[in-house]
């Protein structure tokens, strides 16, 4: 091989990179929303920076149809989290086919701190994978990449809460920033103050995702201010228009304590039904997280289990909810074990000061207060899981992991019989079900506060599989012995 051509080569590495994924991307999307089609960003075909972007393709579409289409030009454009400037090249790049912009031009105002925060995975492999300085300052690609715009576009680097915003009404907020409470409250009382009702968009991009569980309390109080428009179609946007003008109250500083248990609950099954498909998952993952956020894990337990045993096996299998929430909550709940176990401090140790208190929205420190078990209620477990699968739930009892007793009440019993193996432990169970179910999948495993252990599983591939509740209690009198409730809505009796 000649040097010409080796140099040749080696300059289509960084252009290959992700291309056979775009090129995916640009078939699933041409099938699914040829309505966006007219502005999708098909040069990112040819930009392997576009691999890196956190917004989709369909979100950039979105972005470059209103900026041609619906910006009117009555206020600014504030983009709030640009990264590598996806969705700031699709507004700049289509605002001159906007009259009303010709008419009266004005930049985009795009805010980020630009430094790198754990992303070496995400560049693995990638052209910029050299370049990465953990918390090193990226802001000379996203300039690179947007040069020819540049005088569309008015770039504030910096950390946004230190941010004063003074340009006056806001037309279009995209925002991609909110990535903890406190962020979340500084955006608010900087930028949601100078939206104008029946003028402002704004795009929450973060809205069908599990760790932004603040946009979803905020905009469910706020829901009488704002008009849902849509759900930008294959990615976490969701769009509002502002109607009513925001109230001190909802621009001041929150938290979680300042939600009623009845309001948290209401407000993440509206959030739901904003939402399609698997990321419904998502927006359920992101109740279980706030309560991880709180510390209460008992409830985000419980929160959990029922999430799981509703979603569909599309949401189940696809969404944060199995992926990351599950692992996380996991991870928690075994700090606490390990911390209940430990011995106490010894008398005549030096005192060990206490942890300072965790902001919410950030990962608590120090060790969580051991929280009691509440005794079982095998009644009202057995009335969750009929209510649940609306057929009669199975009951067994088993010792040492192995049945000995089964209510033959439900047809679909005759899966069990005596003598079976079921495991003792989720450890034990989960390996089980991994081996003895290889045409399915057990969805996740759960301790809850009252001793007893609840799994999920799916049984069969995923969009068309049977889901079954297994909760698993420990008798009071016995250590090896256990009593198991079973129910699933899509069981059969075996043929």
């Amino acid at each position: 091989m000649s040097k010409r051509t080796a140099d040749l080569l080696h300059s289509l590495v960084p252009w290959s990179y992700g291309f056979r994924s775009r090129v995916a991307w640009y078939v699933g999307d041409r099938r699914a929303h040829p309505e966006l089609m007219a502005w999708y960003p098909r040069e990112r075909l040819l930009d392997p920076i576009a691999s890196l972007d956190m917004c989709t393709p369909l979100e950039r579409a979105w972005s470059a149809r209103y900026a041609t289409t619906d910006y009117a030009a009555e206020g600014e454009i504030v983009e709030l989290g640009a990264w590598l400037g996806g969705i700031t090249l699709s507004l700049v790049r289509a605002l001159p086919g906007n009259p009303a912009w010709a008419a009266s031009p004005r930049t985009v105002h795009v805010y980020d701190e630009f430094l790198h925060d754990r992303q070496r995975e995400r560049l693995e492999r990638s052209p910029l994978e050299h370049d990465y300085v953990e918390r090193g300052s990226f802001v000379h690609h996203f300039e690179r990449r947007l040069e020819p715009y540049a005088d569309r576009i008015t770039l504030h680097v910096g950390d946004v809460t230190d941010a004063v915003w003074t340009g006056g009404g806001i037309e279009l907020l995209f925002n991609d920033l909110s990535k903890s409470w406190p962020i979340w409250n500084a955006v608010r009382s900087t930028f949601y103050r100078s939206l104008v009702p029946m003028v402002s968009t704004v795009v929450e991009q973060d809205f069908a995702h599990s760790w932004t569980p603040w946009l979803h309390l905020w905009h469910y109080r706020a829901r009488h201010h704002f008009r849902f428009i849509e759900h930008v179609p294959g990615g976490g946007s969701v769009v509002f228009r502002l109607e009513r003008e925001l109230t001190p109250e909802l621009l001041a500083p929150d938290a979680f304590e300042d939600y009623e248990e009845a309001e948290v609950e209401a407000a993440f099954r509206w959030a739901e039904s904003l939402v399609g498909g698997y990321l419904r998952g998502n927006v359920a993952g992101a109740q279980v997280v706030v309560n991880m956020f709180n510390d209460e894990l008992g409830r985000a337990t419980e929160v959990l289990a029922r999430a799981l045993a509703a979603a569909t096996p599309d949401a189940a299998s696809h969404s944060e909810l199995l992926s990351d929430v599950v692992p996380e909550l996991a991870r928690r709940l075994e700090e606490r074990t390990a911390s209940a176990a430990a011995p106490p401090d010894q008398a005549g140790d030096e005192p060990v000061p206490a942890a300072a208190p965790a902001q919410v929205g950030e990962p608590p420190g120090g060790d969580p207060p051991d929280a009691p078990l509440v005794p079982c209620d095998l009644e009202s477990i057995q009335r969750d899981l009929e209510s649940w699968s609306g057929r009669p739930s199975l009951l067994a009892t088993a010792v040492d992991g192995t049945i000995t007793t089964i209510d033959a009440a439900p047809a679909w019993s005759q899966w069990l019989q005596p003598d079976q193996w079921v495991g003792g432990s989720l450890g034990h169970i989960d390996a089980a079900l991994a081996e003895k179910l290889p045409d399915g999948r057990w969805v996740g495993s759960v301790a809850r506060d009252d001793g007893a252990a609840e799994l999920v599983i799916l049984l069969g591939s995923a969009g068309a599989g049977r889901r079954v509740r297994m909760v698993i209690v420990p008798s009071e009198a016995d250590d090896e012995a256990q009593t198991i409730l079973i129910a699933s809505p899509d069981l059969d009796p075996p043929a």
